[in-house]
């Protein structure tokens, strides 16, 4: 029975598609382009939370995301796309166009050192020095809306509502439970906390799942928009896939058994499969190492880590149906053609467990059921490790907090169906996040400010430009002590450990980053290295004195 609801849903979603598909292609270009010379373009921006590189179907990831396939082939996926290692960091500059060092994320609060508090740029909240993208975008006449993961600061004065957004709901905290249950991630933050336009939600509603309530909250916000005649600013940053794992039961049904051949036979599909799409060539991949194989684990344990997977892929299959949800409700209201849609992940995969932290070990086991049965369901708190997340940040090696590839590249997908934007290509051209505010102000005509630092993907993104970055142009990374500098191909990236060296790698002949040639070529590491001590200087970055600082 279940299955027979199971394919009833699938076909259901592929009708939903057919009659998207036949509207966009009943659509005269020319008449589409028309209608949108005639109203300033809208924007869709959509973020994900801890999604790897290879999850999703464009690249390469075997779980079910038509409507981000939709997507791709409507727009360019940005194969070359980077974020900062974690969350925050991310978030700042994405709104503010500016190095996170600069607008108050030298540092996150949960993991800032004794020697940084109180120092310019490492406030945890949006600072005095940055002006968001969704201020200048009220001012320009937009309704600016946002639902979902704040992190940006927890104070009313430094809310979304005090940033520039005229609509928001949105979580405080970095995760909390995506049910309404509003239990935090830490024993030092038991509670997750939340805010609607600037106040405090005392009370989620009872039927509250994150990923589906912050699209409800958007599509209201996009009909406000069509009410008020404005274009809208629309910023839909998702909780999912990031931990604790939790999905409705229903996808959670559909993931089931998905994962039982393991880690290494899902890495090298997906090695496979980015093969096919023109993403990877032979012998580019960094090695995955696995705390365990597959086959030398007893089968309770292996039914486990199946399990986390099969959470974690859920999460992400809802997500695409939401954003199927958005899409169509676009469709549906004549603004899909003039609305640029971006979506993107703001790290790489996650690779700890928090709930093993020893500090919050104790309060997982008194707070939540982790047993198998109750695994992905309300009152559960589960992460999927290691091992799962070097799957996810297939094919580059790292995860989030790190600034090896698979910590920083994140799949990214950009979409106008009447803006000009190339349909069904890649790009491999280099892209940052602070990119984006730059390129959404060009689109709606808005001067960025100097403060701004990113270039416009825009003309590369319609095919006028066969690149974003001039090719000697410099890119600088640092959080909780990893750093690293990047000038064309070539990289110089060093761990947090203080006795750790600088390491250079050609991206060109090894973007698995497996052979370090910093002995090799002395001079260019020396050079890239000083490069990075400008950049430093230049940012504020304060280097963190250890600590123990963290949860």
């Amino acid at each position: 029975m279940a299955a027979r609801r199971g394919r009833k849903r699938s076909r259901a979603r592929r009708t939903g598609w057919l009659v998207l598909a036949v509207f966009l292609g009943l659509s005269a270009p020319a008449a589409a382009a028309g209608k949108a010379a005639e109203k300033r373009p809208n924007i869709l921006l959509i973020l994900a939370d801890d999604l790897g590189y290879s999850d999703i179907a464009p690249y390469g990831g075997e779980i079910p995301t038509p409507n981000l396939s939709w997507l791709a082939g409507q727009g360019l996926a940005l194969d070359n796309f980077y974020a900062s290692p974690s969350c925050s960091p991310t978030r700042a500059m994405l709104l503010t166009g500016q190095d996170h060092h600069r607008v108050g994320f030298g540092s996150m609060e949960e993991r800032i050192a004794p020697n940084q508090i109180g120092r310019p740029g490492y406030e945890t909240y949006l600072n005095a020095r940055s002006v968001s993208v969704a201020e200048l975008l009220r001012r320009a006449g937009y309704l600016t809306a946002m639902a979902g993961k704040w992190h940006l600061g927890a104070g009313e004065e430094h809310s979304p509502a005090a940033n520039g957004f005229d609509r928001s709901f949105v979580l405080l905290e970095g995760a909390g439970s995506h049910f309404p249950d509003r239990l935090g991630t830490f024993a030092s933050e038991p509670v997750a906390h939340y805010r609607e336009n600037g106040r405090m939600v005392e009370r989620l509603p009872s039927d509250f799942f994150s990923t589906r309530f912050y699209t409800d909250y958007i599509l209201s916000a996009i009909d406000e928009s069509r009410r008020e005649r404005k274009p809208f600013f629309a910023y839909l940053a998702y909780t999912a896939p990031h931990w604790p794992l939790q999905a409705p039961d229903a996808y959670l049904r559909r993931a089931q058994g998905r994962y039982d051949a393991g880690h290494e036979a899902i890495w090298r599909q997906r090695l496979a499969q980015m093969m096919q799409l023109g993403i990877l060539h032979a012998g580019q991949a960094a090695p995955a190492h696995f705390s365990r194989a597959w086959q030398d684990m007893l089968p309770a344990d292996r039914a486990v880590e199946a399990k986390r997977m099969e959470i974690y892929s859920a999460m992400v299959e809802q997500m695409d149906d939401e954003i199927g949800r958005v899409l169509r409700h676009l469709a549906d209201g004549g603004d899909l053609a003039n609305t640029l849609i971006l979506f993107l992940s703001d790290n790489g995969a996650e690779g700890v467990q928090p709930d093993r932290f020893p500090r919050n070990a104790p309060w997982v086991a008194r707070t939540f059921d982790n047993s198998l049965a109750n695994m992905g369901r309300a009152g559960s708190y589960i992460s999927y490790g290691p091992d799962w997340a070097a799957v996810s940040a297939a094919p580059h090696g790292g995860s989030k907090g790190s600034v090896a590839e698979g910590g920083i590249k994140v799949p990214a997908i950009v979409a106008g169906p009447a803006l000009g934007i190339r349909r069904g290509e890649r790009s491999a051209a280099l892209m940052t996040i602070r990119d984006l505010p730059v390129s959404l102000l060009a689109l709606a005509g808005v001067k960025a400010p100097d403060s701004y630092s990113g270039r416009s993907i825009l003309a590369h993104a319609r095919g006028r430009q066969p690149r974003v970055h001039r090719a000697e142009e410099l890119f600088g990374w640092e959080l909780h002590g990893s750093r690293a500098m990047r000038q064309g191909n070539w990289k110089l990236s060093r761990p947090a450990s203080p006795q750790a060296a600088w390491q250079l790698f050609d991206l060109a002949a090894d973007p698995g980053e497996t052979r370090d040639i910093a002995a090799a070529k002395p001079s260019r590491a020396a050079r890239l290295a000083e490069y990075w001590r400008r950049y430093a200087a230049a940012n504020g970055v304060v280097s963190p004195e250890p600590s123990g600082a963290g949860r």
